[in-house]
C-alpha cells in the first residue's frame, strides 16, 4: 500500500496458487500464505433441510450436496427447489464445511 510497508511472502511450493487481495475501504492487503483464516475453500447451504429440499438433512455443515458456487469477490451462490411446508425455514451458511 502506499506509504506501508512492504510485504514478504515465502511460497511453499512449486506452482502454489496464491491469492491476493485489497479491501479499498480499509486500505489492507492481504494474501492467502500469510493469512489463510482470511480465505474461505467452500460455503454450504445448511439448515432445516430435511422437511424442505430433497435428500436434506438438518443442519450439516459437511454435506457437500449443498454446497454454493464461487463466482468471485468473495461471493457465493446456490439454487435450490423448496418444498413448500407450513411453517418456518431457517437456514445460513457454514464455510470450509465446519462450524
Amino acid at each position: 500500500m502506499p506509504g506501508g510497508d512492504n510485504r514478504k511472502i515465502n511460497v511453499p511450493a512449486h506452482n502454489t496458487k496464491v491469492i491476493f487481495r485489497f479491501d479499498s475501504k480499509s486500505k489492507e492487503v492481504y494474501d492467502s500464505v500469510n493469512e489463510p483464516q482470511r480465505f474461505k475453500e467452500s460455503a454450504t447451504f445448511v439448515g432445516t433441510l430435511r422437511d424442505f429440499i430433497q435428500n436434506g438433512q438438518d443442519w450439516n455443515p459437511s454435506d457437500s450436496n449443498f454446497d454454493l458456487e464461487y463466482i468471485g469477490g468473495g461471493f457465493y451462490k446456490g439454487t435450490f427447489t423448496l418444498v413448500p411446508q407450513n411453517k418456518d425455514f431457517e437456514y445460513k451458511v457454514a464455510y470450509n464445511h465446519v462450524w
